[in-house]
């Protein structure tokens, strides 16, 4: 590219989206392309990667997805600070339904209380998660954030 030219920018994010609507979305991505574990997406070898424009994806990947429109290995450094910002929202509403709804506390080893495997990559990971876990969890954290970001009887 010319130094002159502008370099391309990402499209104006819509004011009305929501950390709640990216969720729902990302439920919606995983039902219809796939569910993975271990990361946030396959780690295929990166030739196919590029060619595979919708990858089975964790929950954070389905919320990368629902954002960026493309599978981004660290999404919040190639994009738009609007983009990064709504998605760093979603991934802290669904971290926040999950730290409420399914709290795992344990000790470290100096007995202080920690928080563990509750939030999105950890939760997950874990052994015995389902897809239908997963996709609940999404619709239900939108929901969630729905209710504790909406004044009483007013509009979002």
């Amino acid at each position: 590219m010319n130094p002159t030219q502008n370099p391309p920018t990402a499209p104006a994010l819509p004011e009305d989206v929501t950390p709640a609507d990216v969720l729902r979305c990302a439920a919606i991505y995983i039902r219809l392309h796939g569910w993975h574990q271990g990361d946030l997406y396959p780690n295929e070898d990166v030739r196919r990667r590029e060619l595979l424009t919708t990858p089975p994806a964790c929950a954070y990947g389905a919320i990368g997805m629902a954002v960026f429109g493309r599978p981004l290995p660290i999404a919040t450094h190639q994009t738009s600070p609007d983009y990064n910002r709504l998605f760093t929202r979603a991934c802290a509403a669904l971290d926040d339904y999950l730290t409420d709804a399914h709290p795992n506390v344990t000790h470290n080893e100096y007995g202080e209380e920690i928080f563990y495997g509750t939030f999105g990559d950890a939760w997950n990971d874990q052994d015995g998660r389902t897809v239908d876990n997963v996709t609940y969890a999404l619709d239900a954290a939108a929901g969630y954030y729905d209710t504790t970001h909406t004044p009483a009887g007013g509009a979002r």
